[in-house]
């Protein structure tokens, strides 16, 4: 007859093993949500500008329709948006993507407009590798602490100052915001899905009722309740 006493303690230093295991599993720390991510999101906007305007109230209602308290911050000047979200007074803010990039990385916005000057193609403004190419390069210049979600097919931002090296490339919507205060949900439901919804048609003519005395927040939530938006 085999010994089978030989097999005792392997089999006991194996259970013990996996309780061990079992104990340091449960006791591991898991990962907190972060609490900037529970906070109501604050959308930053140019504050003189009609388009910057609406689309603040648009951001800001995105978000209110997926579940987070969304506000606007509309004092800003062109140039603060940026610094307010590097700073945390906004948790995001947007522009367009040749504007943007003309802020952020004047040196290459002139590059990148020498290069667009060149190209013949009488429809440039809406080649989607142009599209890319300048969000591309928009989206590398920001600093470390901020992303950029998917550009919109739409373009907006028709007075770009001339004195912005970026202002001949093409302007397509875009939002930007700090790291980690949106989550994925935020980023699919709220600013994913105004990218895939805006046309420039619609940029142009919200634009236009608030330039004649329109109320932002009202042609916004208009356009939320109305447009590829609602039944997205």
């Amino acid at each position: 007859m085999k010994n089978h006493s030989s097999i005792k303690p392997t089999v006991a230093v194996l259970v013990a093993g996996a309780a061990l295991l079992t104990s340091c599993a449960s006791n591991e720390p898991t990962m907190s949500r972060p609490a900037v991510q529970d906070s109501q999101v604050t959308v930053g906007a140019y504050g003189t500008d009609p388009q910057q305007l609406v689309l603040a109230e648009v951001y800001a209602g995105s978000f209110q329709r997926s579940g987070r308290e969304g506000v606007t911050l509309t004092g800003l000047a062109s140039g603060e948006r940026i610094s307010a979200v590097r700073s945390g007074e906004a948790t995001m803010a947007f522009g367009c993507t040749g504007e943007l990039l003309g802020l952020l990385d004047p040196a290459r916005a002139r590059e990148l407009a020498e290069e667009y000057a060149r190209d013949d193609d009488p429809d440039k403004e809406l080649s989607p590798e142009w599209r890319d190419t300048t969000y591309a390069a928009f989206s590398e210049s920001l600093p470390g602490s901020m992303m950029a979600t998917d550009p919109s097919n739409a373009q907006g931002c028709d007075d770009v100052n001339k004195a912005n090296p970026g202002a001949s490339l093409p302007q397509h919507v875009v939002p930007f915001y700090s790291v980690p205060a949106l989550t994925r949900r935020d980023r699919v439901d709220a600013l994913n899905r105004v990218a895939g919804s805006l046309t420039t048609k619609e940029v142009a003519q919200m634009t236009k009722d608030v330039v004649n005395g329109g109320e932002p927040a009202t042609i916004a939530e208009e356009w939320l309740a109305t447009s590829k938006f609602a039944t997205g």
